[in-house]
């Protein structure tokens, strides 16, 4: 492929070899990302580091993080019928705080 081509920018890299083959319909695991973080303003991201976590320390973080996660959700889930009680009580069923555990 040509790489002054203007798609060659926005071409999927070929990998390092050791990707998981997904098929459709079909669930994968991605417990090598870690757990997802809900932010306080209901953002979400992930540790970087976390593959160079030891067990005890991930097992420690996973604990910490769904604790926070879920009084996070709470306070969400209250903001959201404060500001908008009739619209937002089905939005706030939505965010589920058992969602937060590593996929």
């Amino acid at each position: 492929q040509d790489p002054t081509h203007p798609r060659a920018a926005h071409a999927l890299p070929s990998g390092d070899g050791d990707a998981t083959p997904i098929e459709l319909g079909k669930s994968v695991q991605l417990d090598k990302l870690g757990p997802i973080i809900v932010n306080s303003d209901g953002t979400t991201r992930r540790i970087k580091n976390w593959v160079n976590m030891t067990k005890l320390e991930q097992a420690w973080a996973l604990k910490r993080i769904n604790e926070r996660n879920k009084q996070r959700v709470e306070n969400l889930n209250q903001q959201a019928d404060i500001g908008h009680p009739a619209e937002n009580s089905a939005q706030a069923s939505k965010l589920d705080p058992l969602a937060t555990e590593a996929a």
